[in-house]
């Protein structure tokens, strides 16, 4: 099972950064977001197997699951849409950026049946500074999540070589499975209270 979830990375985690620029770069064009995770799958596929084969000799199941060659194919998939999406963007422009304020104008089609109120000018620019606010939240809150969960809470521990003891374990795991599930709360469950 172990094998099988770090190959998921290799072979996905290419598309993660094209995904979330489809939602917050209008630059990245549509030849950069189609074609920057198949060659970053190819780049994890082949890094994977190249440092397989040079640290080991041979490919089999066990070296190609060993730490090192997983490790580098998984940085390579997560890190190389950084170089094509860029340059892809450039090479293939779009003629128009994608407009997201075009997004404000998308209405139901039996939105006219509905009766539902129209807002005024004052309360669309009430709304949309609401939104703002909350996507600068959620931004900041993101990037200093992520770089605490990746960097200041692991590196120490892996540059003291700490080796956890089993209450320890225990605890990290409890943890972690409740974690799960406020998670699971917050994303699946929460928001079906707002209808």
């Amino acid at each position: 099972m172990g094998y099988l979830y770090l190959l998921m990375g290799i072979i996905i985690s290419s598309a993660v950064i094209p995904g979330a620029l489809t939602l917050l770069w209008n630059r990245q064009s549509k030849w950069a977001a189609c074609l920057s995770p198949p060659l970053g799958l190819a780049c994890s596929l082949t890094a994977w197997l190249v440092t397989t084969k040079t640290k080991y000799g041979t490919i089999t199941v066990e070296t190609s699951g060993s730490n090192i060659p997983m490790l580098v194919g998984n940085v390579v998939a997560l890190c190389s849409p950084i170089v094509f999406v860029p340059i892809l963007s450039l090479i293939a422009r779009d003629k128009v950026p994608y407009d997201f304020n075009s997004m404000k104008e998308i209405k139901r089609d039996n939105e006219d049946s509905l009766n539902i109120p129209q807002l005024t000018e004052e309360e669309i620019e009430r709304e949309v500074n609401l939104l703002t606010r909350n996507l600068n939240i959620a931004r900041v809150t993101a990037i200093v999540l992520t770089l605490a969960f990746i960097i200041l809470w692991p590196w120490p521990m892996y540059g003291t070589s700490y080796i956890f003891s089993k209450r320890f374990f225990t605890g990290w795991v409890v943890v972690g499975i409740i974690w799960i599930f406020i998670s699971f709360f917050i994303v699946d469950i929460f928001p079906f209270s707002s209808f």
